[in-house]
């Protein structure tokens, strides 16, 4: 067994080019644990969503032309509560969840991220320990979304475990964030 074996860590690459699909060579391999690294992935996506909103609605123009593909899904994402859901990113830390009804004979439950079997994505899910190491086995036709109430939206922590170079997460400065945290 190494320190690799256990699901809390994640191992990421930093490359010296923008573009993902040059990222296989003179890049840098990191180790941290995957709360930390949810977390700083998934403000950096927040603050890159939330500037291309910005910039979509300054490109509006006075007569109200406005990309509508960007609206929408700038629209979808400020109103997902009302419509349902929940960002992932709201759950990237190991924390007790409150059930409504509480018909789980006492048992305290956690929610939190966790490695699909092949290491290929994170996922939320619901656990039986404080620490979200032990997986809690779900009642068959039971999902994580039924028992908090609410869709999983994994649109700003997608960015942290895809390999689609579509989602790669620029180290590069971006010219449009004021407060200058890249």
């Amino acid at each position: 067994d190494t320190v690799f074996a256990v699901k809390h860590f994640v191992v990421f690459r930093l490359c010296p080019s923008d573009e993902c699909e040059l990222c296989d060579s003179n890049y840098g391999e990191y180790v941290a644990e995957v709360n930390d690294y949810l977390q700083a992935t998934g403000e950096a996506a927040r603050r890159t969503f939330e500037n291309y909103c910005e910039r979509c609605e300054e490109n509006c123009n006075d007569n109200g032309n406005c990309d509508q593909e960007c609206q929408q899904e700038c629209y979808k994402y400020e109103n997902m509560e009302d419509n349902g859901y929940v960002d992932a990113s709201e759950f990237v830390e190991c924390e007790k969840i409150d059930i409504d009804g509480d018909d789980d004979d006492g048992m305290e439950l956690y929610i939190g991220p966790r490695c699909s079997s092949d290491g290929s994505r994170i996922f939320i899910d619901v656990f039986k320990d404080e620490n979200c190491w032990e997986p809690y086995e779900l009642p068959d036709g039971q999902t994580v979304e039924d028992i908090i109430g609410y869709k999983i939206s994994y649109r700003l922590l997608k960015n942290s475990y895809s390999g689609d170079p579509e989602d790669c997460m620029s180290c590069q400065e971006d010219p449009d964030d004021e407060d200058g945290r890249d």
